[in-house]
């Protein structure tokens, strides 16, 4: 039995290679056998569909969703006949999700047995034949997969109507003046005229798949890239943000809540 959790068990100074067999690498004389192991880390990744990864590769230089992926071949090349993934895909953008579906399909028609615990009605739905679900603790139901809507599966989590737990959202939007604005922010080749504004009592969301410039964005306005060009205003003030510090300072007052 292996488990996959949400929380990375990852040497991020180590190779992925290294990372794959810790626990149990290849020997040769007394020795760690280099070629065995990267045989075996190649041979795990593909495993988990993630084949694009180079196993020398150092495992901090990688972003959380490919750590996400090695953390999955990882506990593949230990060939579970028990797999429980806790929330392993909460990281991993919606391409990988699509791959590590289609080995865990692949590998329960070779007979794993799966635990898939997960947030995401929709995974749950593609990929259990049987359902329970927990709160506070404790088994609430058991049922087949599609044997229950969405909503029905909502209340029985949170123990109540979901129009009782959620108020209704008003159409009105904020008004007055902007807090923040972005006006032709452009980094590198990651960051092309991008202008926002933000106001109070306001929620501004970025979308995108992994790696579309959502956290260059952020780290501009936190003060952390250099080079940047365009303007950055707070109050309707043209704001020279050039440290993490300075962001925080009084006058600004920006926290950044990183993705890891």
């Amino acid at each position: 039995m292996v488990c996959v959790f949400q929380e990375l068990s990852l040497v991020p100074d180590l190779s992925v290679a290294d990372n794959i067999v810790i626990s149990d690498p290849p020997k040769r004389f007394g020795m760690i056998d280099r070629k065995a192991q990267r045989r075996i880390a190649e041979e795990a990744l593909a495993r988990a569909g993630a084949a694009d990864i180079h196993p020398l590769t150092l495992v901090k230089d990688l972003p959380l969703s490919r750590m996400q992926m090695v953390e999955i071949a990882k506990a593949l090349a230990r060939r579970p006949r028990i797999l429980i993934l806790d929330e392993a895909t909460s990281a991993l953008t919606a391409a990988d999700v699509a791959k590590v579906f289609e080995v865990l399909k692949r590998l329960r028609s070779e007979g794993l047995a799966l635990i898939y615990i997960s947030h995401r009605m929709k995974e749950i739905a593609e990929l259990a034949d049987e359902c329970t679900v927990f709160r506070n603790g404790r088994k609430v139901a058991s049922y087949a997969a599609g044997t229950r809507t969405d909503d029905e599966v909502v209340e029985m989590m949170i123990g109540r109507e979901v129009s009782h737990a959620f108020p209704a959202r008003t159409d009105k939007a904020p008004d007055g003046p902007p807090v923040l604005e972005a006006r032709g922010l452009s980094w590198t080749n990651r960051l092309r005229d991008v202008s926002l504004s933000l106001r109070a009592g306001e929620v501004v969301g970025l979308g995108g798949l992994d790696g579309q410039g959502q956290r260059e964005l952020l780290l501009a306005f936190f003060g952390v890239l250099r080079g940047l060009s365009g303007h950055i205003l707070v109050d309707g003030r043209q704001v020279s943000i050039n440290s993490p510090a300075a962001a925080r300072a009084a006058g600004i007052g920006m926290a950044l809540i990183p993705e890891d």
